[in-house]
């Protein structure tokens, strides 16, 4: 997962004025520093004033402006977050993969990109058929048509490293044969899709831990 990933996940919080679901997402991602005491200092103020709220111990103009101050002290953080400031561990803990790659046609694109999750890999990648396997690939997508059937063929049989999910919607009688059926996945709609991508995407994370 890119910076701006997390940088878009805590802007979203703060639109929907979750200011408690941000400040305990920055405390997640952030290493162990002074940022990160700041933002549990930040955090632990805000559920004090709450308390007083609930209470009825504080005015409601007193909460707002004081609600306000953490807010901004949170848009400060999100806008000045770097990569060195992300806990190392973040990405294997959160199950992030290096990288997905789509083998489909340009006017496919689009339909991938409405389906896939960019938070769960750091990239996504969009190549033609003639295209050569990325290296560091964890997944591979592959939207098949006949033309390109001994090319899917070939690509299964040398693959070594990424899992390959196929997206067809013929039955393909030659995946029974063992050099195949043990080396990918099928799906034959959006919804299967999903399920077997985040089928490969959970035996990746048990393999690389």
């Amino acid at each position: 997962m890119n910076l701006p990933t997390y940088q878009k996940q805590l802007e979203q919080y703060i639109v929907k004025d979750q200011l408690d679901k941000a400040l305990k997402r920055l405390v997640e991602i952030l290493h162990e520093g002074q940022k990160r005491d700041d933002v549990l200092g930040y955090l632990s103020r805000l559920a004090a004033l709450e308390k007083e709220r609930k209470a009825d111990t504080m005015e409601e103009r007193e909460y707002t402006i004081q609600r306000n101050k953490l807010l901004e002290l949170t848009l400060q953080e999100k806008s000045k977050l770097t990569l060195a400031d992300l806990d190392p561990a973040l990405e294997l803990r959160e199950g992030i993969l290096e990288r997905l790659v789509v083998y489909c046609t340009t006017e496919r694109q689009s339909f991938f990109a409405r389906l896939l999750d960019p938070s769960v890999f750091k990239h996504i990648d969009y190549l033609s058929y003639a295209a050569s396997v990325p290296p560091h690939t964890d997944v591979i997508i592959y939207d098949y048509i006949p033309t390109q059937e001994t090319a899917l063929q070939q690509l299964i049989k040398r693959n070594e490293g990424p899992a390959v999910l196929i997206m067809t919607y013929p039955h393909l009688p030659w995946l029974r044969d063992e050099q195949y059926r043990d080396r990918c996945a099928t799906a034959n709609s959006i919804y299967s899709l999903g399920a077997r991508l985040q089928e490969l995407i959970t035996v990746r994370e048990w393999m690389n831990r």
